[in-house]
């Protein structure tokens, strides 16, 4: 008969905790923060993200981006782009170059997003 002790060890909650404690990554809660403090990060987050795409889209070039990637050729009247949407919208990759653009630009805005908004303290 196994003991019900060393079976509650290997639940994979108590994994999960002896995995948080190694890496010493426990994340605070946030249940004590403000809404408001919250939503102004992810604003903050957002707003970044867009100016950090369009200097990517300045420095990558027009020439480049219609060699590196392909964007929709059907426009409809709700998918239609304003100035700087048109700026900013690469398309999809269709080449390795594409590719790394593609990482250059979500890699950063993911990785400072996530820490801005869950590890900098409030």
């Amino acid at each position: 008969m196994i003991d019900r002790t060393v079976r509650a060890s290997f639940s994979p909650s108590a994994a999960a905790d002896r995995i948080r404690e190694r890496s010493g990554t426990v994340m605070k809660e946030l249940a004590g923060v403000p809404s408001l403090a919250i939503v102004t990060r992810v604003f903050y987050v957002m707003v970044g993200a867009l100016v950090y795409i369009y200097l990517v889209a300045a420095l990558v070039g027009a020439e480049r981006k219609a060699k590196w990637f392909r964007k929709r050729k059907k426009y409809t009247f709700f998918n239609r782009r304003g100035i700087f949407g048109e700026d900013i919208n690469f398309g999809y990759p269709i080449c390795w170059q594409g590719v790394l653009v593609f990482i250059a630009i979500m890699g950063p805005i993911l990785g400072v997003g996530y820490w801005y908004i869950f590890k900098v303290a409030y």
